[in-house]
């Protein structure tokens, strides 16, 4: 095949894609704008739109206009990583859901972005490492589950960072 035939197609290959591109660019923000315009309603921890169980990003902002809440919703269900805001914009909690049940990392920082807590689930229960700090960044809990029951060896520590517990489960 000659060499202008191929640069022809190839150029209007990229043109096709560059199309693409804009028209799902536009599909997804008049769809977000759609969604987002929805009444959003919560009843018995299931999401719904218009009476239908909801799929999409459920936003709510404070009245100042900043995010308060940003989650990911699957069939009326929280799944994947949820967010909360402090009213100073700064990220208050990070949430892991599947199917609506907790699953994964949780965190918290408090409104000066100091990380208050690590914790970790699974099937809806505690499972893993979960770590407490205070407001001054000291370490006050380091624990350990297995789905739900206490394992492992925990660790508290005062104000002051000096260990007052250790026990084993």
């Amino acid at each position: 095949m000659p060499f202008f035939i191929l640069n022809y197609l190839s150029v209007a290959f990229i043109k096709i894609l560059n199309m693409k591109k804009i028209i799902l660019s536009l599909s997804l923000f008049f769809a977000s704008n759609y969604l987002f315009s929805q009444n959003i309603e919560l009843i018995k921890g299931v999401y719904y739109a218009n009476k239908q169980l909801y799929t999409g990003i459920y936003k709510v902002n404070y009245p100042n206009g900043s995010a308060k809440e940003q989650l990911l919703i699957k069939n009326g269900l929280l799944d994947s990583i949820s967010f909360y805001y402090h009213e100073n914009s700064k990220i208050k909690t990070q949430e892991s859901y599947k199917n609506g049940l907790k699953d994964g990392k949780w965190m918290e920082w408090d409104d000066r972005g100091n990380k208050l807590s690590e914790a970790y689930y699974k099937d809806n229960l505690k499972d893993g490492r979960w770590m407490i700090w205070d407001s001054n960044g000291i370490q006050r809990y380091d624990m350990y589950y297995k789905m739900g029951i206490k394992t492992g060896k925990w660790i508290i520590w005062d104000e002051k960072g000096t260990i007052v517990t250790e026990k084993t489960f």
